[in-house]
């Protein structure tokens, strides 16, 4: 589940409803900061690009909650230790 900083993209969920993606970067490359460069990297694998303005300077931090205890895949804009703070 990815809670979106993005006002419009959380409203774009709210109207469509879950929505199910990737990051619009191939796996160890820089997050893209503007959509040109979404676009660029993902090629022509989306068929829809929308411009929200720029992007993220910090790339999402990723926690597993599959495994009973929370285990963190990937530090990134929440610190761990927020995180922690309201997981049980």
């Amino acid at each position: 589940m990815r809670v979106p900083r993005s006002e419009l993209a959380r409203r774009l969920c709210a109207l469509a409803g879950p929505l199910v993606s990737t990051s619009a970067n191939r796996s160890g490359e820089a997050p893209p900061s503007s959509c040109a460069q979404a676009v660029l990297a993902v090629g022509v694998s989306a068929a829809l690009a929308l411009d929200g303005g720029p992007g993220a300077q910090e790339p999402s931090t990723i926690v597993d909650l599959t495994r009973g205890e929370p285990v963190l895949l990937r530090p990134g804009a929440i610190a761990w230790e927020n995180i922690r703070k309201v997981l049980p």
